[in-house]
């Protein structure tokens, strides 16, 4: 039985997902695997955290990592190389 993702490693899912580029709401559920409650609980969070901005993109509303995003990223794949465990 496989078992579920804390917190801090669908921070990290959606860190990855828009560190190069910018992500609808939609792309972020789908590509991290979440229902549409946990996408807007996670999103508010990381935007209250300030690791995520909105933005407007063509009329559509898009998300983007900080820069506190990026390294918050990178610390926790450099947490996850040093532990030796892949849990994120």
């Amino acid at each position: 039985m496989k078992r579920r993702r804390d917190e801090t490693a669908i921070i990290h899912d959606v860190l990855s997902l828009i560190a190069s580029d910018e992500a609808t709401r939609t792309r972020i559920k789908t590509r991290c695997n979440l229902n549409f409650e946990s996408t807007i609980r996670i999103i508010n969070r990381m935007i209250q955290q300030e690791l995520i901005v909105q933005a407007q993109l063509e009329g559509k509303i898009t998300y983007r990592a900080t820069d506190k995003g990026h390294k918050v990223l990178s610390q926790l794949t450099a947490l996850s190389y040093l532990t030796g465990k892949k849990t994120y």
